[in-house]
């Protein structure tokens, strides 16, 4: 009687095992592969950036046109910005609208270095840099021409900028002030 325990017992056993080994198996999640290009988009972190420089100072042409336009027309920042950084600027420059303030001058940057280059699908890309954006050049005026730029502004910004999209198509997705200077 015992070896028929034993072996009752035994098959119970590996039962059991092969019920939970095919559980654990069920419910563990598939990983698939993501997705990259056959081909790099860009073929080096220099063209990378470059394309970066290239799209950032579109913007920073268009931005300056805006603020010289008093804030108005501020939705020809969709042809070089998109998603939460458009609505945000948007913003900025209808209060700048609302204050009758127009700007002047011409807003320039330097030192941009690549901080990462990721694919995000097989033709879209987002490039991050820091850059040294260079306001020096440019002032606030009253709609009456008075100059109303704050005396103690910091004319070097260091500055963190993301661009999205595809590779003749760079647009701004995030433009912010880091907190380390590294303009110096």
């Amino acid at each position: 009687m015992r070896s028929r325990l034993v072996s009752v017992s035994g098959a119970a056993v590996a039962l059991a095992l092969a019920f939970t080994v095919s559980a654990c198996a069920a419910d563990s999640p598939t990983v698939l592969p993501t997705e990259e290009p056959a081909t790099p988009i860009f073929v080096s972190d220099e063209e990378a950036l470059a394309a970066a420089e290239a799209a950032y100072a579109e913007y920073l042409t268009i931005a300056d046109q805006v603020i010289a336009d008093g804030g108005a027309d501020s939705q020809r920042l969709g042809d070089v910005v998109t998603g939460a950084e458009l609505e945000r600027q948007a913003k900025e420059f209808e209060l700048f609208a609302d204050s009758s303030l127009r700007g002047e001058g011409s807003t320039v940057f330097s030192q941009a270095r690549l901080q990462s280059v990721e694919h995000t699908g097989p033709t879209t890309i987002e490039v991050t840099i820091y850059l040294c954006q260079d306001i020096s050049d440019t002032r606030i005026l009253s709609a009456e021409g008075e100059d109303r730029t704050p005396s103690e502004r910091a004319v070097v910004l260091p500055m963190s900028v993301a661009l999205a999209g595809t590779k003749d198509e760079l647009k701004l997705t995030r433009s912010e002030v880091w907190p380390t200077d590294f303009c110096l």
